[in-house]
């Protein structure tokens, strides 16, 4: 007889293999035929469409995955496609940029801009670049409809044009309206990478002209004024 019993899994009772209502504690042992006919139903009824759902968006995290990584090698490819020279300055900056840090006083933060502007004299780059590779970070136009514009080549480091007349007066750097690179510029935005040649202007301070109002600014954030000569996107 003890085959045919089991136990109650609330009360823990025995009762009848057959019983579907325990009799000591009123807890339901099986399950009514029609709910187990509906929970078929509905499970014939979703499993496909959980599966079908599962492995798309497997499939749409796979694809997400492989456009990130062609993005990576993209931006990788074109890094690795800068000029020489760029590079050599980027490095120059980056590394006075980390030992400014170390400064406890002026006369030392003077000391590494001076230091600064040797190691880029020492590069022998020419006022004139071309071929150089950042990412266009602003572009706008003053009152006047002059365009001004900013390329970052890093996070530290930036190359723009002044963003006014009363600054520009001398350097002539603003871009006008009827100029052939004001009219590739109208249909560019930013974020966007771009490959770009231009002329820096000479200084006693920073060996290329610098705007930044700040010692710490320079070495930090450092800003090159650059006349634009070209400026076209790479993707």
């Amino acid at each position: 007889m003890a085959d045919y019993l089991v136990n109650c899994k609330v009360c823990g009772m025995q009762v009848a293999k057959s019983t579907k209502i325990c009799p000591h504690c009123g807890k339901r042992l099986k399950m009514a035929l029609w709910l187990k006919i509906v929970i078929g139903i509905l499970i014939i009824a979703i499993a496909p469409q959980t599966i079908s759902g599962f492995f798309s968006g497997l499939k749409s995290s796979i694809n997400k995955s492989d456009t990130n990584r062609s993005s990576n090698t993209t931006n990788q490819t074109i890094i690795d496609s800068r000029p020489e020279e760029q590079k050599q300055f980027e490095s120059v900056i980056a590394t006075f940029s980390q030992q400014f840090d170390k400064a406890v006083n002026e006369l030392q933060e003077s000391s590494y801009r001076k230091d600064r502007m040797n190691a880029i004299k020492e590069l022998k780059i020419d006022t004139q670049i071309n071929g150089w590779i950042g990412t266009l970070n602003q572009l706008k136009t003053n009152t006047e409809g002059k365009a001004y514009i900013s390329i970052k080549l890093n996070n530290n480091l930036t190359i723009s044009t002044w963003n006014n007349a009363l600054s520009d007066i001398m350097d002539n750097t603003l871009i006008s309206m009827d100029s052939a690179l004001y009219k590739t510029l109208i249909n560019m935005k930013t974020g966007q990478k771009v490959k770009f040649s231009g002329s820096f202007f000479n200084s006693d301070l920073d060996y290329f002209k610098e705007k930044s109002v700040t010692i710490r600014g320079a070495m930090k954030t450092s800003d090159y004024l650059m006349r634009f000569s070209s400026v076209e996107a790479i993707n």
